[in-house]
């Protein structure tokens, strides 16, 4: 998936995706575009006179998103609620889950003691065609895989696909209890809660909501080191709404080092920092050797 497509202007999608929301009667998904950039710069052309700082000046503004207000209908939430955050807690409730654990992991064959898996509580189903999406799953994913993400995309699947929904649900959940029953401690959002801004946190780069299915988007463990990493797709999000634990850990274990991937700039156009890994790219041996798997 690091290898990009040839780069498609985004913004018409984004545009229709803008328009989907204000007829579903979301009034605060505003989005002004200018009709034709690149006949603009032509008229606009180069140098720093005064009319053409002012030109660059107003198409700037006229690029402007304002998701300020954005805001869910219930009925468009299936199952998912929307977290009210406080001063302390980004999720209330979850800071609890981090307290006792320590960040460590000598290599993947260690015995397992803590883990954090995804939810199904934020399913929204992602545009396939959007640049990123598009270059994960041009490759391998069917053509009934892709024109099913067609049809319901921006929707939430208890709500568009309630018994493919429910499979996955339990799935989750199974997961999460094989764990349980084994010893193990699990680090698990299940409040059915999310914020508002993290919902929409990925709308103005890419189309897409957040999903919350993949924990371990959110990074690797080496030894005492967490480094969160930059996850290809709507899952990235992922860590936020573990933030809460996370600083609980990290404020109760002084070993504990915080690290983090270098981020992409939000656009279609520019490559990603290198080096450039999934979480799940990783092979962690013993004796501090480390093998990627590219």
């Amino acid at each position: 998936p690091q290898e990009r497509p040839p780069w498609t202007d985004w913004r018409p999608v984004f545009k229709a995706r803008l328009e989907r929301l204000k007829a579903a009667g979301h009034k605060g998904a505003t989005g002004r575009y200018y009709k034709d950039d690149y006949n603009h710069r032509r008229r606009v052309g180069c140098g720093n006179a005064p009319a053409v700082i002012n030109a660059e000046n107003k198409r700037r503004a006229e690029m402007t998103i304002n998701i300020s207000d954005f805001s869910f209908k219930d009925a468009e939430l299936g199952p998912l609620k929307i977290a009210e955050t406080t001063l302390h807690e980004y999720i209330p409730g979850m800071r609890e889950q981090g307290k006792g654990v320590t960040i460590s992991c000598p290599h993947d064959f260690a015995t397992l003691k803590t883990c954090m898996i995804g939810n199904a509580g934020s399913i929204f189903i992602p545009d396939p065609d959007q640049p990123e999406m598009h270059n994960l799953l041009s490759a391998s994913g069917s053509k009934e895989f892709m024109d099913f993400m067609r049809k319901y995309k921006g929707t939430h699947m208890a709500v568009s696909y309630p018994e493919h929904y429910e499979k996955m649900k339990h799935e989750s959940d199974s997961l999460a209890k094989t764990y349980r029953e084994n010893g193990i401690r699990v680090i698990r959002n299940e409040t059915f809660t999310v914020t508002e801004e993290l919902l929409a946190w990925q709308i103005p780069v890419t189309g897409d909501m957040h999903l919350s299915l993949y924990g371990q988007s959110a990074g690797e463990v080496f030894e005492n080191i967490f480094m969160s990493m930059w996850e290809v797709g709507a899952v990235r999000g992922i860590e936020f709404q573990h933030r809460d634990v996370f600083l609980e850990i990290f404020e109760n274990d002084p070993n504990a080092i915080w690290m983090t991937m270098p981020l992409p700039a939000p656009t279609g156009i520019q490559k990603s920092p290198q080096p450039f890994l999934s979480p799940g790219d990783p092979r962690i041996m013993p004796n501090k050797l480390v093998i990627i798997d590219r």
